[in-house]
């Protein structure tokens, strides 16, 4: 089968989750790069390069381990946001940010469409049980 039969089959849900949150981290390492946050460039590279990693492996070998821990790792994002939206660091002072409140929707968003995307994953050709 050809490599574009493989994304016909390939929901769309997935497809577009999966390039939205690279969107994302690319967009995130600029700014960390731009910005001259030299702290937050290591680990905005690493996260890109991991969430790029499990989007390959998504989309080319329809994977369903790496859309679990892509999916694990949006909700790992997500909870982070939550807490970070309604406590300040350092010194623990409670806040409210509702940029990080949106955070954690999208993330959770994001999670839940691969989740759903996920399985619904057709994975290799049926078994012939002649």
């Amino acid at each position: 089968m050809s490599h574009a039969g493989d994304l016909q089959m390939m929901p769309l849900l997935l497809r577009v989750s999966v390039a939205v949150e690279l969107l994302i981290d690319v967009g995130v390492l600029i700014r960390a790069l731009v910005g001259g946050d030299d702290a937050s460039v290591p680990g905005a590279f690493f996260r890109l390069a991991v969430v790029g990693l499990l989007g390959v492996l998504i989309l080319t070998r329809h994977s369903r381990p790496a859309c679990w821990l892509f999916a694990a790792l949006e909700y790992v994002t997500a909870a982070s946001c939550l807490v970070f939206a309604f406590i300040k660091f350092p010194g623990l002072q409670p806040s409210f940010s509702p940029v990080l409140l949106a955070a954690f929707v999208a993330y959770l968003a994001l999670g839940v469409a691969v989740t759903v995307g996920g399985r619904k994953l057709r994975i290799g050709p049926a078994i012939d049980s002649r």
